[in-house]
């Protein structure tokens, strides 16, 4: 539980395959205010910003829930995205998803009642 992936802004080491298990990325604004922008479970993954192009995250990434995960350096991830462009449309599209999935928690957590929140 609470294991930190990534860390806001300093450079992704790692990327993170979930096969079981729950991780959250997390955005600050400042230590007392954050909240829960993504979820990523059963076949979820870290690491957009290296998909994107980037190297460092946002964002904060945890463990939520006991989590078996499998790990790949952050070199030879983007090695491997550089020489295949099919992997790296691939995981466009989870990033794709992510940004959807991270666009109706703001409009969810911003536009509804608690009720209506927990019953998504």
């Amino acid at each position: 539980m609470r294991t930190q992936l990534e860390t806001a802004n300093a450079a992704i080491e790692a990327v993170y395959f979930f096969e079981t298990g729950i991780g959250s990325m997390v955005a600050k604004l400042r230590p007392e205010v954050d909240a829960e922008v993504i979820v990523i479970g059963f076949e979820g993954m870290t690491g957009s910003a290296l998909i994107m192009g980037g190297d460092r995250s946002p964002h904060d990434c945890y463990i939520q829930a006991d989590a078996e995960v499998a790990s790949m350096d952050a070199e030879p991830f983007t090695k491997a995205l550089s020489d295949s462009p099919t992997l790296r449309l691939f995981l466009l599209r989870y990033v794709h998803y992510a940004w959807i999935q991270a666009s109706y928690t703001a409009l969810a957590n911003a536009r509804l009642k608690l009720e209506e929140r927990l019953a998504r």
